[in-house]
């Protein structure tokens, strides 16, 4: 079986408050606290100004194993899903970020990882295999397809 390579994936725009969303890869990540963006795309956008480095810190991984750490955070940054109602239509979410050296990482697999600071906004429906987050503010909902391991995740 040959799976979709953009199944499981999210691809949305990022704006730290300009009209001028950039697209990044992102990985929903149930088991991940906080959402993280590499430090490559915080280059690639030139976020370094509004990245607050006093939150930057030593990180621990699996088997004790530390990554070079928190370069800081992004506070406030504006994602663009689609949404549910199709067509284009693409709705505001806002997400603070981790900046980190993302271990394994491969820019063409994901940019940035979607933990559960950000996934509390929504609900994983497991039976119909997709994430569903509904904005808040306007009760616009996006959802966003998952990848099983059978399906080659």
């Amino acid at each position: 079986m040959n799976p979709d390579p953009n199944r499981g994936k999210l691809t949305s725009g990022l704006s730290s408050g300009s009209d001028n969303p950039n697209k990044i890869r992102c990985l929903i990540d149930s088991g991940s606290q906080t959402s993280a963006l590499s430090r490559t795309v915080a280059d690639r956008l030139k976020l370094w100004p509004i990245v607050d480095r006093s939150f930057a810190r030593s990180l621990g991984g699996i088997a004790g194993s530390v990554t070079n750490g928190s370069y800081g955070r992004l506070h406030y940054t504006r994602l663009l899903l689609p949404t549910s109602a199709g067509g284009g239509a693409k709705e505001k979410f806002d997400c603070a970020w981790e900046v980190l050296d993302l271990p394994g990482y491969d820019g063409n697999v994901f940019e940035g990882i979607l933990g559960l600071d950000f996934l509390m906004k929504g609900v994983i429906d497991l039976n119909r295999m997709h994430l569903e987050i509904v904005n808040p503010k306007t009760n616009a909902r996006a959802q966003l397809p998952l990848i099983s391991q059978k399906d080659g995740g």
